[in-house]
Order: structure tokens, then C-alpha cells, then sequence
């Protein structure tokens, strides 16, 4: 925990979305840690792109077809 692995997914999809122009999609999976959710929210908010969350395999396979078109997936 803490280490930054929810910022390095943001800085990776902002780069991708702001400065190469790419359509970007986030799925995460990390539903159980407080906070984690709204964290990733606003993430995406800042930087435009739609944000999945996701506790199963099942509900991955959705947000992944939601984001089939989308040229990167964090």
C-alpha cells in the first residue's frame, strides 16, 4: 500500500488521453480499500475518460467490452 500504483495508472492514462490523443478507459479492480473508488473517480474526472469498477470476472469482461474501441485500457 501507498506506493503509488493508482497514480502511475492515472499518469499512464493521462499521458495517453492529453498527449497522444488517444481514447483511454480505467477498470479497476481495487474495490475493497477505502476511498479506493472515489481515488480512481477522480482520476478519471480530472482527465476526461470514463472509469469502471469492478469486484469480478464477470463484471471485467463487461468494462471490457465496454472499452473493446478505446485504444488503451489501464
Amino acid at each position: 500500500t501507498g506506493v503509488g500504483k493508482s497514480t502511475t495508472i492515472a499518469k499512464i492514462a493521462a499521458n495517453a488521453s492529453l498527449l497522444k490523443k488517444k481514447t483511454v478507459g480505467i477498470i479497476t479492480t481495487d474495490v475493497f480499500r477505502v476511498g479506493s473508488i472515489e481515488q480512481m473517480q477522480q482520476y478519471a474526472a480530472l482527465i476526461g475518460i470514463p472509469m469502471e469498477a469492478v469486484s469480478d470476472g464477470a463484471g471485467f469482461r463487461l468494462a471490457m467490452s465496454r472499452f473493446e474501441k478505446y485504444d488503451l485500457v489501464s
